[in-house]
């Protein structure tokens, strides 16, 4: 049951949040599993050690420097 939850919020994540069609199994599964991957890592952070998890602007800034180094 977990496991198909996992299945299922990749492409919510996908179609919700990107706009890929969950019909494009292939991209709606990869572009959900990346964002699934960040949250689940996000969640574990959280859970071992709430106060020092990183805050929402920490991540944004984080994924400004990443996204200006790959374009």
């Amino acid at each position: 049951a977990v496991a198909d939850g996992l299945e299922d919020a990749r492409a919510m994540w996908a179609q919700l949040i990107y706009g890929v069609d969950p019909a494009d199994r292939d991209t709606a599964r990869a572009v959900g599993s990346v964002h699934q991957a960040i949250v689940s890592g996000l969640l574990a952070q959280w859970l071992i050690d709430p106060e020092q998890a990183p805050a929402p602007a920490e991540l944004v800034r984080g994924l400004q420097v990443i996204a200006a180094q790959l374009t």
